[in-house]
């Protein structure tokens, strides 16, 4: 099939068109996708804070009971949040919502 010229410009401005759509879609996927990290590094720091504001008095009376309290709230808060655990100063697990044990590769992960 031949294309006249009319036909040639209109498909050169369609290519020009979709190229430049997906270059458009890229990109705001790429800064949408940069915005929500941020947003849940924010969450979670927020949710962090919060943690450790409301553990102070547990962790200084040595009160499992209620820190495995508060851990277990904070998990059933977030429907995002699938555990949580309390570290001390040596980074040995204090407590923590992991059903088998808390994983010898998280503690490695969070000393460096």
């Amino acid at each position: 099939m031949k294309l006249g010229f009319r036909g040639k410009i209109y498909l050169g401005f369609f290519s020009l068109l979709l190229i430049q759509g997906l270059v458009i879609f890229f990109w705001v996927s790429h800064v949408v996708k940069g915005s929500m990290l941020e947003e849940l590094k924010n969450r979670g720091i927020s949710i962090g804070i919060s943690l450790s504001a409301r553990m102070v008095e547990p962790i200084l009376v040595m009160d499992f009971l209620r820190m495995k309290v508060l851990v277990d709230e904070t998990v059933q808060l977030g429907d995002d949040i699938f555990y949580t655990f309390v570290l001390d100063e040596e980074e040995n697990p204090l407590i923590h919502t992991f059903k088998h044990g808390f994983p010898v590769e998280l503690r490695w992960q969070t000393l460096f």
